[in-house]
């Protein structure tokens, strides 16, 4: 029953003229990790009612996610993709994300949408390796080169969150 599941629900805007929507659900226990990657079925269906997820939204720009990511422009700029067409029929466009970590996806919407004020001058290990691994998926590296180099620099070194062996 609907009712007896616990949601939260987090608006972010990094546009408030925004055309895009990405969804990203994380459950409970990855909210901390920054990964937040439940698999499609527990989005779709959660198993019970202790199962408690965070729905996160950012309302993004097609056109700066586009212009730092040709995974997005492809996505979004043709009409042979769903999301494509739904942008040129609509003017507008809901993306869910559900393999991508919100809280790392966060600070790359901020790099992209240039809210300086809001990243981090220095990161620990494992925020950079889910950082990484999203600006691999995407192909973003053009655009996070300066701060990601910032990053490196200035990267914490607690060594205790690294895996042993």
């Amino acid at each position: 029953m609907a009712s007896d599941i616990s949601e939260a629900s987090e608006k972010l805007v990094f546009d408030t003229k925004g055309d895009a929507l990405l969804i990203f659900t994380q459950r409970s226990e990855d909210a901390g990790t920054g990964k937040g990657s439940p698999s499609k079925s527990s989005i779709l269906k959660r198993k019970s009612p202790h199962d408690v997820s965070n729905t996160i939204t950012m309302l993004v720009s097609s056109r700066y996610m586009a212009l730092a990511s040709p995974v997005f422009d492809a996505m979004l700029a043709h009409e042979k993709f769903k999301e494509g067409f739904e942008l040129k029929t609509s003017a507008k466009v809901e993306i869910a994300l559900p393999d991508d970590g919100p809280i790392a996806f966060e600070i790359l919407a901020s790099v992209i949408h240039h809210r300086n004020k809001s990243i981090s001058k220095s990161a620990s290990f494992k925020p950079l390796t889910n950082l990484a691994g999203l600006t691999e998926k995407y192909l973003m590296h053009e655009a996070l080169q300066i701060v990601s180099q910032l990053w490196l620099d200035n990267v914490s070194t607690d060594y205790s969150s690294l895996p042993s062996g």
